[in-house]
């Protein structure tokens, strides 16, 4: 019979994971041609902020209540609830990277062509990059997630049905005593 708060849960995992891997592949910083753009949007790279902190809440919010599952512990659940806290982990680093780009693109903008200029520049490219990364490693783990639940279920409807024939097998005769000769 199938665990619906599992089947919830896996669920909810795997909308989660989903959404962080299209935020990874749709919050860009650079323009059509590859390149930075010589005045970045503040708006959209506070959109990205947003967008990241929305996710890093709902990571949050999935791994507190995974804790309440944690009541029948296994490696399985322990490997699960390690791994969403991790996502959340990811999650709360790439809405920080945002930040940070952001705050770059708002200092004062040295001379192009300087080693200032191109400092400022490679900043908001990394930190904005690494932001990203952190984003697909969020989704990498929520999937990580997902298999250990998955696996603790499967292991708990293997118990449950191999203890329960064990109580329909006919018990065994008790062994006769031997005779010593």
């Amino acid at each position: 019979m199938p665990d619906p708060t599992t089947d919830q849960t896996l669920h909810e995992l795997q909308q989660l994971s989903l959404s962080l891997r299209h935020a990874f592949e749709q919050l860009e910083l650079l323009d059509s041609t590859g390149q930075v753009p010589a005045s970045p949007l503040v708006a959209k790279l506070i959109q990205h902020v947003g967008v990241a902190q929305n996710l890093s809440h709902s990571t949050a919010q999935l791994a507190a209540g995974f804790v309440v599952r944690l009541d029948t512990p296994s490696d399985d659940l322990s490997q699960a609830h390690s791994h969403l806290v991790t996502a959340v982990a990811r999650t709360c680093s790439a809405a920080a990277l945002f930040a940070r780009t952001t705050q770059t693109s708002t200092s004062p903008s040295s001379v192009p062509g300087t080693p200032d200029a191109e400092r400022r520049k490679w900043a908001m490219v990394l930190d904005h990059a690494e932001g990203r990364a952190e984003l697909r490693r969020a989704s990498e783990a929520l999937s990580a997630t997902a298999k250990h639940l998955k696996d603790h279920h499967y292991l708990q409807q293997f118990l449950s049905k191999a203890l329960g024939r064990a109580t329909d097998v006919p018990k065994a005769a008790p062994p006769t005593p031997r005779h010593s000769r």
